[in-house]
């Protein structure tokens, strides 16, 4: 941690992100995957529907974010690219699946920067990671990972009329305290905003946060549990948007409307009743 510590501040330094790194790409070939971390992963976010079926073992979506994780990392630390750190936020996930990927399947990953743009929050990044059979003949997973680099100046935005979301169904979530270092520990995202109260004081933050990744996950195997019947085969992939952090030992509502055209609405509230994901769809077949 204390690298990554070191390498984020230096990237403090860093004005504006370079446009020119649209394009940039971190592949990673011959990936291994060891069933141990697999099923300890899958432990600590909940997804206890993965390993169900013995014979055909298959990866939980979200390990897709670990495989790829190395890859997305680079690119971040990348000098060309020029961004600053300490002001970046995990601000949306989507995940599509082709083909659930199986134990012993040999993959590789691509890694690119699909797109950088300016908005009133600040310089949003996408990087889209695709999975692949180690062939390259079949796609197996595509995910997207949004960040926003935020602007240190606050911006005013008009609020927007929205529709009231109804919600059909409703869950609680409950985050244990250590949470965010459990996720650490299987994942291998040791940012220290989530694992260093002073460095996310420092950010601006009032104390560490958990990962936007780790509670996406937690809430997905809810939905699994609940909507899909904890069955894989009706599962296509979740999207949402991460619109405020998420404290350790908080209790989440997650609230689903009525499945229209393939897919759930959903969205998580805090013991406040604000909004920390948004925009959520859980896609099914």
């Amino acid at each position: 941690m204390i690298k990554d510590i070191f390498k984020i501040t230096l990237s403090s330094f860093s004005k504006k992100i370079n446009i020119a790194a649209v394009g940039l790409e971190s592949n990673i070939d011959k990936i291994l995957i060891d069933a141990k971390k697999v099923s300890e992963f899958a432990d600590v976010i909940g997804d206890v529907f993965c390993n169900s079926d013995k014979k055909n073992h298959m990866l939980s979506p979200f390990y897709s974010a670990v495989l790829a994780y190395p890859g997305i990392k680079n690119i971040l630390y990348d000098k060309n690219l020029k961004i600053n750190l300490v002001r970046l936020v995990h601000s949306g996930q989507e995940i599509e699946i082709f083909r659930p990927i199986v134990m012993n399947e040999k993959i590789r990953i691509i890694n690119t920067v699909k797109s950088i743009s300016a908005t009133s929050a600040g310089e949003l990044l996408n990087i889209e990671s695709s999975i692949f059979t180690a062939d390259g003949n079949e796609h197996l997973l595509r995910s997207l990972t949004s960040f926003l680099i935020r602007s240190k100046k606050k911006t005013i935005t008009e609020k927007k009329n929205k529709e009231p979301f109804h919600a059909e169904f409703e869950f609680k979530l409950a985050v244990p305290f250590n949470q965010g270092k459990r996720y650490a520990s299987v994942s291998g995202d040791n940012n220290p905003i989530h694992l260093n109260k002073i460095f996310a004081n420092a950010a601006g933050l009032p104390g560490t946060i958990l990962h936007g990744m780790c509670t996406l996950a937690m809430v997905n195997s809810v939905l699994v549990r609940e909507l899909c019947k904890g069955d894989y085969k009706n599962y296509a992939g979740i999207s949402a948007r991460f619109s405020k952090y998420v404290l350790p030992g908080e209790v989440l509502t997650i609230e689903v409307g009525r499945c229209d055209n393939n897919f759930f609405p959903f969205e998580v509230k805090n013991i406040d009743g604000i909004n920390v994901i948004k925009n959520g769809k859980l896609f099914v077949k």
